[in-house]
């Protein structure tokens, strides 16, 4: 007979988990998969940028082109147990149809603030004809970082102080509730370094206006996309934003916000999910 013996400061589910269990598109195999159980997990630590130099001339050595992070993979070793060949081939496959979903959210249960995105890449290979098998999980993560699971929203009014805990560049989401007729509404940061700009700031007070009392406008920086109430409307967008330049860094930030000096001030968020390496 197994025993299970468990740490009670463990993260716990349905049952008790291994301190690296999956949690894989919303379900942990364990309590989905009968006789399944996580036995290890390696991918998960902090990985180096690949780096591309340059000659620089006479000087001696190289100087640094670029740094990027590659993608990210990630191995979960598992255990398998079965009474019977029939009940083993029915939680295969039960695990198999689980996993066949492209970029899910995984999250591990020693860390269950955080998650990556992934896809299967492998289920390695296995001991045909037994009952009890060990295996290989392989997940393939084409953005090597890590996600807060909750977003943290900013109230915003002219120039705001805003610390960024994360340890990777985090692109943030606008969103403005207008008061009045607007012309034009913009966030910057960095003492107006970088700015972005919705509208048209030349309009003056008028009876129709770019936008009107109750209208909800969303910036987002990531993929320089806007809506207005939730139609998309990317051509309010002055040209010349610097949408790609527009991110917190780990850190103090500076991010300030504008709009028609005439018009009633609107109610601003600013919305970001951390990264993490």
């Amino acid at each position: 007979m197994l025993y299970k013996f468990i740490d009670t400061t463990e993260y716990q589910d349905e049952i008790a988990l291994p301190s690296e269990a999956m949690n894989f598109n919303g379900v942990f195999l364990e309590n989905e998969v009968e006789g399944y159980r996580t036995l290890y997990v390696t991918g998960r630590e902090s990985i180096a940028p690949e780096l591309d130099f340059y000659e620089s001339g006479a000087r001696h050595g190289k100087k640094i082109k670029s740094r990027m992070f590659q993608e990210r993979v990630i191995t979960v070793g598992y255990q398998l147990m079965s009474p019977t060949a029939f009940d083993f081939r029915m939680a295969y496959n039960k695990m198999a149809q689980i996993l066949n979903v492209s970029s899910a959210k995984m999250i591990f249960s020693d860390e269950p603030d955080k998650y990556f995105v992934g896809t299967l890449t492998s289920m390695g290979e296995t001991d045909p004809g037994k009952l009890c098998i060990t295996g290989e999980l392989e997940f393939t993560c084409p953005d090597p970082f890590k996600y807060s699971t909750k977003e943290k929203i900013y109230k915003l009014s002219g120039l705001s102080k805003i610390y960024y805990e994360g340890t990777q560049d985090c692109y943030p989401e606008f969103r403005w509730d207008i008061k009045g007729n607007t012309g034009y509404i913009a966030a910057y940061k960095d003492s107006a370094d970088t700015i972005i700009q919705i509208g048209n700031p030349s309009e003056g007070q008028a009876t129709s206006n770019t936008f009107a009392a109750g209208d909800i406008v969303v910036a987002k920086c990531e993929d320089a996309s806007i809506f207005v109430n939730n139609k998309q409307k990317d051509i309010l967008g002055a040209i010349g934003n610097e949408w790609e330049s527009f991110y917190l860094k780990p850190g103090d930030n500076q991010i300030g916000v504008l709009a028609s000096d005439w018009a009633q001030t609107p109610d601003i968020e600013m919305i970001i999910r951390e990264v993490w390496l």
